[in-house]
């Protein structure tokens, strides 16, 4: 009797330890994937409007949104905004997060949205950035850059 009471606490304890590890994975695996969505949308943004170089950009792409235009079209697209707009002098704020749930599983497609509120100069305007988690990075399904209009 008291050999099988151990014994079915042992059990116990052990799927209790499983599940404690698969749920601390996850959470580690949640935390560190929406730290890498936001900085990944940070970094691709500086380097964009710093630079005046698509080519972050371009790099970063998901296939369905790379189909819609070439790279000199992106090229030209960012080519465009820095004329109108003045240098980017600031990025301030930043909202949004990843749509990454506590358990995960291979396969499974996780998505990140953000907000990026950017200073050229007098000029506020706000980046709406989509991405999307496969082959191990974030490719970019979503980009616009809201600019109010410059008249001369």
């Amino acid at each position: 009797m008291q050999k099988s009471r151990s014994h079915t606490l042992a059990i116990g304890l052990a799927i209790l330890s499983v599940l404690v590890l698969i749920f601390g994975f996850s959470a580690w695996q949640k935390i560190r994937l929406d730290e890498s969505s936001s900085e990944s949308a940070i970094n691709i943004t500086q380097q964009l409007y710093s630079s005046g170089s698509a080519t972050s950009l371009i790099n970063s792409l998901h296939a369905d949104l790379a189909q819609q235009m070439t790279p000199k079209q992106w090229q030209a697209s960012v080519n465009s905004h820095l004329q109108r707009l003045d240098p980017m002098t600031a990025m301030t704020e930043l909202r949004g997060e990843a749509a990454v749930p506590v358990v995960t599983y291979p396969g499974q497609r996780l998505a990140a949205s953000y907000e990026i509120d950017m200073e050229f100069g007098a000029t506020l305007t706000t980046l709406y950035i989509g991405m999307a988690w496969e082959n191990n990075d974030w490719h970019i399904t979503e980009y616009r850059l809201d600019a109010p209009p410059l008249y001369d």
